[in-house]
Order: C-alpha cells, then structure tokens, then sequence
C-alpha cells in the first residue's frame, strides 16, 4: 500500500538522523532527498513536496540549535512542524447547538454523515431534526427518512418537491426552536454553477453556524477539484467551515488516511476536523 511505503520511507529517514554521529549540511540533503522522494511516491503534488522540504532544509540549516535540545532532536522536530503546518490552524468541533449544512458531491458520504452527527447531538440530550434538501439524487429522500429513524432523529422532507430552497425554508420555520438542524445538500457528479447558486442560496436561507464539506478520505490531489466549491474563497477565515474526509472506517484506523487528508486539506486551505480527540471524525464512528 502506498502509505504504508510512505511511513515507512518516513520512518527510515528518522532512524537515519537519530544514527547520525553529525548532523550536518550533508546529512540534511539527504533527509531532503529521501523525504521528496517518499512524498512523490505518496502521490503528493510536486509544489506541496517541495514546499515542505524547501522549508526543513532552510530551518535544518539556519535555524540555531535550542540549549535544551541537541542537533538529531531539533531535525527531527522541524520535520514534524513542517509535516503539521500544511493542515492548517486547529478546528475544534464545540458542542453546542447549531445549523449545520453539509455540502459535497455524490458518493461522497453527507447522508451518512448526516446521520452520525444526529445520533452523537442526540446522545448528549438535543433535540435533532435532519432536513432533506437533496433533489438531485434518486432514492435521497428515502435514505435520508431511513437514517433518521434508524438514529431516532426527526426528519422533514417535502417529496417530489424540486427545490431545496422552499424545503429548507420551510424546515427552518417549522423547527425555528429545535437545537440542531443538519441540512443534507445535493450533489452532483462534478461542481458547476447550478450547485454553487443552490448551495449558496440555501445558507443564505439557513444561516449555518456550520458548513462542513465532505470528501472521500483518499481524494489526495483531487481535492484541487474543488477550489470552486461555495465557500472555498472564505474557508481561510471563516471558523464555521470544515473538511470532514469521510472513509467509513472506525477511527482506530483513520490514521491510514491522514496523509491524503494532509494534501486535500492544503489545496482547499479550510482546516480538516481532524486535529484534537473532540474532533469531527472520532464523533461521527462512535457507536
């Protein structure tokens, strides 16, 4: 598997730092050389892998040591920082309540999504309606009437209904004094105006305290694809969005996915929900 290659390259290049008598300007080109070679491996973009790299070597080689540190623990250090600094600042996911608009395209797990986070909000005592604003997709009403009962959540739903602006409008009026409403968006097989305008006019109608965007935990460069998503011009500053990588997995073994994670994050430059044990990921696997 490729991440198992990549952690073990990775693994490699620490052992050797660690087996260094002297960590010098020739040891840190090599550190270098194997780590771009490792990420290229690992599918990441080239201009990423020598971001992170461009950036160990010039630390490694100007940076002065700290006096409660020696040479092999500060590489090794600066590594780690480099590695962490493409995800961005940390996105704690706060329990309280809220209007949450999941947005994404097909496949890529918003209903299931959905559903988790309604059984986690109904675990700690809110009362949780999950609204069907997915006209697109054949059968979504159905999956998402057939979630909601299986978590014990309410549901609202207008079907046939062919706008999911007069759906959420009238979700938000009906359930205006409900603690949680998670808005389950359309998809499409690929982002065009038509999603942006209806994904744009629903939150203006909602009026989110959330939007997460959710993607497919090994979508890697791919992510690039959705520079032009709704929010994606305001996901550097704006606190209320989020990238949940959905893969399905329990979460013992979500750290698989993590460097894919890494890169999607970096291209879509919204902080991932994946940085502190309250985080969205562990939430939505709980049993």
């Amino acid at each position: 598997m490729v991440l198992d290659s990549l952690a073990k390259s990775l693994r490699d290049a620490l052992k050797k730092i660690n087996k260094s008598a002297l960590v010098d300007g020739r040891l840190v080109d090599e550190i270098v050389k194997e780590m771009q070679r490792a990420l290229l491996m690992a599918d990441v973009d080239v201009s990423l892998t020598l971001e992170i790299t461009n950036n160990v070597e010039r630390r490694a080689k100007e940076e002065p040591v700290p006096k409660n540190s020696n040479p092999r623990s500060h590489l090794i250090r600066i590594i780690y920082e480099e590695l962490l600094k493409i995800l961005g600042k940390p996105r704690e996911f706060h329990l309280k309540p809220a209007t949450i608009m999941l947005v994404g395209l097909y496949g890529q797990g918003k209903t299931t999504s959905a559903g988790k986070l309604a059984r986690f909000y109904l675990k700690h005592g809110y009362k949780v309606v999950l609204i069907a604003a997915d006209v697109q997709r054949a059968g979504a009403y159905e999956q998402l009437e057939q979630v909601s009962s299986s978590v014990g959540a309410a549901f609202f739903g207008i079907k046939e209904e062919k706008d999911s602006r007069k759906i959420v409008r009238a979700a938000m009026d009906r359930y205006r004094d409900w603690d949680v409403k998670i808005i389950d968006t359309s998809g499409r097989n690929a982002i065009d105006s038509s999603l942006t305008k209806e994904i744009l006019d629903i939150a203006e109608i909602s009026k989110p305290q959330e939007v997460i965007l959710v993607l497919d935990a090994s979508i890697g460069q791919q992510a690039g694809n959705y520079r032009d998503i709704p929010y994606y011009g305001r996901a550097s500053r704006d606190e209320n969005i989020s990238a949940y990588f959905h893969n399905g997995l329990e979460r013992s073994h979500i750290y698989q996915f993590l460097p894919w994670m890494f890169w999607a994050s970096h291209y879509l430059h919204i902080p991932p929900a994946v940085r502190t044990p309250a985080v969205l990921p562990y939430i939505v696997s709980e049993d």
